[in-house]
């Protein structure tokens, strides 16, 4: 009789050596046709590879992708071009001409497409700001960084910005600035300036000096008064009598006295008021807490008021700042002063003057007055790191300034920037 038990277990051993066959065979097949899900990557395009680079992959990273996966696009001196502007380097542009076939036949998608000569980067997926300005030789800013010169024809190309929104400003010597906020997205976008030329400057005032006392009392600069009504003049408009004011000491005499920026002194104890000059004579026998009878005008109404006169120690009050002022690349080219915050009126006087030559630069005098600005604040990017801030008029100039100590070290600039802010809520 047949032993059933042996026959069961030889089937047994039989079955399990077929399922391990199986298995060994599914395993074969599989090591050489992996799943989808494994399959290398399809060649790069060339738009695949401005991608990258433009969303900040690192040129090397860029190369080993590439060396991975190839590339399908024959590296033209157009295409070339268009990879550089899109951040390529020196060392990803050999890599690429080392793995660019000979011929693609057919392209997966065509190359990109070379750009008129008018408007270079046209054919760039990645954003490219085109600067066209009339006149040419203009200083480019975009959030007051400078970022280069228009051609003497007027054009710049601008390629490294990034998409979103930026501020550009164009300036030139003897024009207004001109300014517009652009948003980039993909591809090229022009701003077309047409700077306006600037009204002819008016008659300058005589330089200052470092005696602070020469901008309120329109004297020379080493002359110094015995008592003072505490503000700012100058000339009137032409065919006015009397004297312009144009700041006030905080708390002095005339600020105490009703008087504002923009009011006109005609008289003083009666005696009329031609000029400044008269202005100033007219205190030059007093000393402080003597008091004198002072007629004014705001152009609508006559006053007069009696005023008590002070040391010209109140100047002290005024906030000053030593201050340079940066006159644009190439550097070094700024000039070295001292800034004095009145009510109304923000001075600048240089004493000094730098450039590549030594202490031979230009010094330049300011008067800003309050209700003429714009705005004042620290830059956001143009030599951002040593405390640089503008000042931006109403009618686009802006200029460019940095506090300094007494030792020559940038200094921060809020403490000088609230005080103007101050004085500017006060109009």
């Amino acid at each position: 009789m047949p032993n059933s038990s042996a026959d069961s277990r030889n089937t047994t051993r039989v079955v399990r050596l077929l399922i391990c066959a199986l298995l060994l065979a599914f395993g074969a097949l599989l090591a050489s046709h992996p799943p989808a899900a494994q399959e290398s990557h399809k060649p790069l395009s060339a738009k695949e590879i401005i991608n990258l680079l433009t969303n900040d992959v690192p040129p090397p990273r860029v190369a080993e992708l590439a060396k991975q996966f190839g590339i399908t696009f024959v590296m033209t001196a157009t295409t070339e071009q268009t990879l550089r502007d899109a951040g390529a380097t020196d060392e990803l542009i050999a890599t690429l001409r080392k793995l660019a076939p000979k011929t693609v036949a057919p392209p997966a998608e065509p190359p990109p497409a070379k750009p008129p000569a008018e408007s270079p980067g046209a054919a760039a997926s990645f954003p490219v700001l085109l600067i066209e300005s009339d006149p040419g030789d203009a200083q480019v800013y975009v959030y007051d960084e400078p970022m280069g010169t228009t051609s003497p024809e007027g054009r710049l190309k601008l390629s490294k910005l990034g998409a979103g929104k930026h501020r550009v400003r164009l300036g030139h010597q003897g024009y207004r600035d001109f300014e517009q906020t652009v948003t980039l997205a993909s591809g090229p976008l022009t701003v077309t300036a047409k700077l306006e030329a600037k009204s002819p400057p008016q008659a300058a005032q005589p330089p200052a000096g470092p005696n602070p006392l020469a901008h309120q009392t329109a004297q020379p600069a080493n002359a110094v008064p015995t008592a003072v009504l505490g503000m700012s003049i100058k000339a009137p408009a032409t065919g006015e009598q009397g004297a312009l004011v144009t700041g006030l000491v905080p708390d002095g005499p005339a600020e105490r006295a009703g008087i504002h920026p923009g009011y006109s002194i005609l008289s003083v104890n009666g005696k009329p008021i031609m000029s400044p000059q008269e202005l100033v004579q007219s205190t030059a026998g007093h000393k402080p807490g003597d008091v004198v009878e002072v007629k004014f005008s705001n152009g609508a109404q006559t006053s007069t008021a009696r005023v008590t006169l002070a040391s010209p120690k109140i100047f002290q009050n005024v906030p000053h700042f030593i201050v340079g002022h940066d006159h644009g690349p190439p550097g070094p080219n700024y000039c070295v002063g001292t800034m004095w915050i009145f009510d109304g009126l923000i001075t600048f006087s240089a004493v000094k003057g730098v450039n590549a030559s030594g202490d031979t630069g230009q010094k330049h005098n300011f008067e800003f007055q309050m209700s003429n600005i714009k705005e004042i604040r620290r830059n956001g990017f143009y030599w951002a790191i040593i405390g640089m801030f503008h000042i931006r008029m109403k009618d686009g100039t802006l200029n460019n300034f940095v506090v300094e100590n007494d030792k020559g070290a940038y200094m921060p600039p809020e403490q000088l920037i609230n005080a103007v802010r101050r004085a500017m809520r006060k109009q």
